[in-house]
């Protein structure tokens, strides 16, 4: 998205000076961008939705859990940012590289579709995190307090909720106001909740590896029980490392919005322009890599994915705590 975006604007056409600024940077750049982001887009939409024809495909059986469920939301959210945000940028570096500027109705497209995704995501990390929190501390009752029938009326509040707030640009709340009113209240907020949340959780997780690993009695009951939370870390670890590649991803955009925000004059370089540009095709990494790390950390969804692609059979996929949960 350039530079428009943060600014609500009533005129569909540009100025001489608005496209004397993004002339400032060679058509060879804009260039490379238009393949870089058609690649970025492409991946990361064959990407996401291959893990959602896993997740709904599944012949195994075992990703009917409310842990998954919240895994595709985020995996749909990712899937749009890639699909429409990732080409769209495509559109627009495509502009710039003829020298002229993108169509204003594919602007504020693809700027209602990126907020939305993005709120979808920050919102599905949440509830992520809040079913790991309860499988982790209140492992008795976590089936009676998380069942699928609650993680659906949950995913159907976290859509509502991103298309309202969506659309508050639209309504005449000023675009970079709204960009600096998310870095807080959708990213930095979050970040806090969500790293005090996960300390609990892992030292909660830890301490109940100890009590195992220090009892005497070494029966099938104790061995079960330590499987079961071994695996329950594991599937913490490629959440937290979701989590962790978003935030880092994020960073860049955050530094962006606050220059914009409070360096008058900032966006008229070809140093920031640079930045931006950049900054927007970091933030996809986010959703380009998610998939990639659930193949990489969780067993069960690299079986079920090579299973669904006919690239392995006769897979035997033992109990993980996807389904035990």
């Amino acid at each position: 998205m350039n530079d428009a975006i943060f600014h609500n604007s009533a005129s569909s056409t540009s100025t001489p000076s608005e496209i004397n600024i993004y002339s400032q940077l060679s058509p060879t750049f804009y260039l490379c961008f238009v393949v870089l982001d058609a690649l970025l887009a492409f991946v990361t939409a064959l990407g996401n939705f291959l893990l959602l024809v896993t997740i709904y495909r599944d012949p195994y059986r075992c990703l009917r859990t409310p842990t998954t469920l919240l895994i595709a939301n985020l995996g749909v959210a990712d899937f749009l940012f890639g699909a429409f945000m990732g080409f769209g940028r495509t559109v627009e570096m495509y502009f710039l590289y003829l020298g002229q500027q993108e169509l204003p109705y594919l602007n504020t497209f693809q700027y209602f579709v990126g907020v939305l995704a993005l709120f979808a995501a920050v919102c599905s990390f949440m509830a992520m995190s809040w079913d790991r929190f309860v499988a982790v501390t209140d492992h008795l009752n976590y089936k009676s307090r998380v069942t699928v029938k609650k993680v659906k009326f949950c995913i159907a509040g976290i859509w509502l909720n991103a298309l309202f707030l969506a659309v508050l640009p639209a309504a005449g709340v000023r675009k970079m106001n709204f960009l600096f009113a998310y870095c807080y209240s959708h990213a930095v907020l979050p970040a806090i909740v969500l790293t005090v949340t996960y300390i609990v959780i892992f030292r909660t997780l830890s301490q109940k590896l100890r009590n195992i690993e220090q009892q005497v009695s070494s029966g099938n009951s104790s061995i079960k029980k330590r499987r079961n939370l071994y695996r329950e870390r594991k599937l913490l670890l490629a959440i937290s490392l979701v989590l962790i590649v978003f935030y880092t991803c994020f960073t860049p955009y955050f530094v962006k919005v606050h220059l914009w925000f409070f360096c008058e004059g900032c966006e008229k370089s070809a140093s920031f322009l640079t930045y931006h540009f950049v900054s927007n095709d970091i933030l996809s990494l986010s959703s380009l890599l998610d998939p990639a790390i659930y193949a990489w950390r969780l067993q069960r969804f690299r079986k079920t994915f090579l299973r669904v692609l006919c690239l392995k059979r006769n897979i035997t996929v033992e109990q993980s705590v996807l389904k035990a949960s």
